[in-house]
């Protein structure tokens, strides 16, 4: 039988951890290019480290939908849900009764609402 501890455990999660991170820093390198010039790569480690904590904070865990948040931050704000106008964003990412990957489609929609308004 097969035991794995605790440190095990972590270690384990602190290398898909940052795995996670290495692929979405060098994704954002390639679909946002300019954004990543203007901040440089370690602040771009910094900001996807921030996202996936905040997006922790609202329940969102799913590897696509994380990514789906760190988007909004480089693309909107960096505290995109909590800009003036964003309440209905914000409610939508508290609401726990809905799939993360839901959420994050319907933020998106949201966020292409406010900006064609």
């Amino acid at each position: 039988m097969l035991t794995i501890r605790d440190e095990q455990m972590r270690a384990f999660a602190a290398v898909m951890l940052d795995g996670f991170v290495d692929r979405t820093v060098a994704r954002v390198a390639r679909e946002h290019p300019v954004r990543h010039a203007a901040m440089g790569t370690d602040a771009t480690r910094a900001l996807v480290k921030r996202g996936i904590a905040r997006a922790g904070t609202y329940g969102i865990e799913e590897t696509g939908a994380v990514g789906a948040f760190i988007d909004a931050m480089i693309t909107i704000h960096p505290e995109f849900e909590m800009q003036k106008g964003m309440e209905d964003v914000l409610e939508i990412l508290k609401d726990r009764d809905v799939s993360d990957e839901a959420r994050m489609q319907l933020v998106g929609e949201r966020l292409a609402s406010h900006a064609a308004e």
